[in-house]
């Protein structure tokens, strides 16, 4: 990600404690090639992946180091704090971060169209997973209900970014 805009960080915790940081696929694959895996990094909340909170605080945010375990590889929400965004308003500084005043108006301004990018990145895949999810589901229908019994524990499906495919059945042996 690099550090092209100036962080200051006082390593508070405050927006590690209780997060609700919402992560898309690019900072999942990121945080996986470092060898952390996906359920114990985050959590799925209405087709939004988010990160976990443990004890009250972000899976990564050490308490006793007051600092985050994967800073450098941190999701892009982390790394656009403390600019968030507010429905009605769009992007402003969050007001419980203590180094909020350092942000600059013209930081502002880009971090704020960064994250307006990335909220829709993540919405778009929210809204992918919960097409995935529904033709699962009517998968799942087909399967115990129209399959002929002898080919439905053989019937699978793979799921694809941008897909699904199923796998063709020959037809049933005589019984």
């Amino acid at each position: 990600m690099g550090e092209m805009l100036g962080v200051r960080c006082s390593n508070c915790g405050i927006c590690c404690e209780e997060t609700m940081m919402e992560i898309s696929s690019e900072d999942i694959e990121r945080l996986e090639e470092k060898g952390f895996r996906l359920e114990e990094f985050a959590v799925i909340d209405d087709a939004v992946t988010r990160l976990r909170n443990v004890d009250g605080y972000c899976y990564f945010y050490s308490r006793a180091d007051k600092k985050c375990r994967i800073y450098n590889d941190r999701p892009l929400g982390c790394y656009l704090y403390p600019v968030v965004y507010l429905a009605n308003e769009g992007a402003i500084v969050d007001e419980l971060c203590p180094m909020g005043q350092t942000i600059s108006e013209q930081e502002l301004r880009t971090k704020g169209k960064i994250l307006d990018k990335h909220l829709k990145k993540i919405e778009n895949e929210s809204a992918h997973k919960i097409r995935i999810a529904y033709s699962l589901e009517s998968i799942a229908t087909l399967k115990a209900t129209v399959l002929p019994l002898c080919f439905r524990s053989h019937f699978t499906v793979t799921v694809f970014p941008s897909s699904l495919i199923y796998t063709t059945l020959p037809k049933c042996p005589a019984s």
